[in-house]
């Protein structure tokens, strides 16, 4: 099974999204973003996460991999779920029409404790289309990262007249995460080696124990800090307003024609979702499990 490190990393490959224009992959991105974030309901999203699979079957990227970049982040699954629970009668309610249909308690009454946390199926709904569009989010950069090269990124916003400075720190933090992924992986698996362990009842002695692994990882950050100014300095940077690029892009028929499509289904999406008609709304959802399950 790869590591951590691997699952966000670039990966050559001789596909069509690899191929296209890379101003067409940073449409390609936002194209999936925008609707992810106007719509909530998890049906809708649920084709959203299918599509982004499909896209990266295009790219020939591993399943594995891609279910792995869900999965990952599944402690925040969790805080999203009871943050969400607790808050949904405080902050969503009011988008509602109707009255709620309680299930129960999250928390039950225990003497003079409590209850806490009253769960009805739209705080459910909601907190699983919450939950799902964190998921596509996670997906999508980590697909986006692996057909894009950083010096891809740098030449779509250069063409975009985005400055220099802003160009620059972007590619290098695409270009320097997966390398200090890396560098963490190493760190922890050489400390294991020596004994390491981080499991102890004391929090604060929990704690100390990552003294080990995170003042190595400081010191080569800031060695490969200083390392790249020097470089990035030594070939002139900032000397000039308008860089040359090593590659000149160019619009081909099948950037011209994925173009069309990403603009489209950006078009229906945002028609969908809250900004327009607001159809894609967790109430969708909602509106069928009572109707199916519970007769309401």
């Amino acid at each position: 099974m790869s590591s951590i490190s691997s699952l966000f990393r670039y990966k050559p490959q001789n596909t069509l999204l690899h191929n296209l224009d890379p101003r067409i992959k940073l449409l390609w991105f936002f194209s999936v973003i925008f609707p992810a974030t106007a719509w909530s309901d998890p049906v809708y999203l649920s084709g959203l996460v299918l599509l982004v699979f499909f896209c990266g079957w295009l790219a020939k990227d591993d399943l594995k991999d891609m279910l792995k970049s869900i999965v990952v982040p599944f402690p925040a699954y969790i805080m999203i779920l009871l943050f969400n629970l607790f808050a949904f009668d405080f902050t969503t309610k009011s988008m509602v029409p109707w009255d709620l249909l309680y299930l129960g308690w999250l928390i039950p009454k225990i003497g003079s404790f409590g209850p806490f946390a009253h769960v009805s199926v739209e705080s459910l709904v909601f907190t699983l289309g919450i939950c799902t569009r964190v998921a596509i989010f996670i997906l999508a950069s980590r697909l986006f990262i692996t057909f894009t090269s950083p010096s891809d990124i740098t030449t779509a916003l250069n063409k975009f007249k985005v400055p220099m400075e802003i160009t620059t720190a972007i590619s290098v933090a695409f270009g320097y995460l997966p390398e200090l992924a890396r560098q963490v992986t190493s760190i922890m698996e050489a400390q294991r080696s020596r004994g390491w362990r981080t499991g102890h009842k004391n929090p604060i002695k929990a704690v100390k124990n990552f003294i080990p692994v995170v003042m190595p990882i400081v010191s080569r950050s800031i060695v490969r800090s200083e390392m790249l100014a020097t470089a990035m300095a030594s070939r002139g940077l900032g000397a000039t307003k308008t860089p040359i690029t090593i590659r000149e892009i160019r619009f081909a028929r099948k950037d011209v024609m994925v173009t069309v499509v990403l603009l489209g289904f950006l078009g229906v999406s945002i028609l969908l979702g809250t900004w327009c008609y607001n159809i894609a709304n967790f109430r969708f959802s909602t509106f069928i499990l009572r109707n199916l399950f519970f007769g309401y």
